[in-house]
């Protein structure tokens, strides 16, 4: 049996370092499981003024040292984490959707 674990615009309320304890945990238990993680990323290119203002108020209401991370920042998160990412998708809302295996 294959499980999928889904987090959904939990890691960009957290600093670097408690994502790092999240994904973690989440890392003990995946196996051969998939981690869908669905978050609001903003690129260095982004010019929508909601998703900029989005980021802005996230930045305002969640835990010290929390800032907007995209593609790249999550990248090396997961890596330092033993997380490979299988495919990414952009979403109409302006979420990514990553999914994840654990590295072997």
């Amino acid at each position: 049996m294959i499980f999928i674990y889904l987090l959904k615009n939990v890691l960009h309320n957290w600093n670097t370092q408690s994502c790092s304890q999240i994904l973690n945990n989440i890392g003990q238990s995946l196996q051969q499981g998939r981690l869908l993680v669905i978050e609001p990323l903003v690129e260095p290119e982004e010019e929508s003024p909601r998703l900029l203002f989005n980021a802005l108020f996230q930045s305002v209401i969640c835990e010290d040292g929390t800032y907007q991370r995209n593609l790249s920042d999550l990248e090396t998160l997961f890596s330092e984490c033993q997380l490979r990412i299988v495919q990414t998708n952009k979403l109409a809302t302006g979420h990514t959707v990553i999914e994840l295996t654990k590295v072997i």
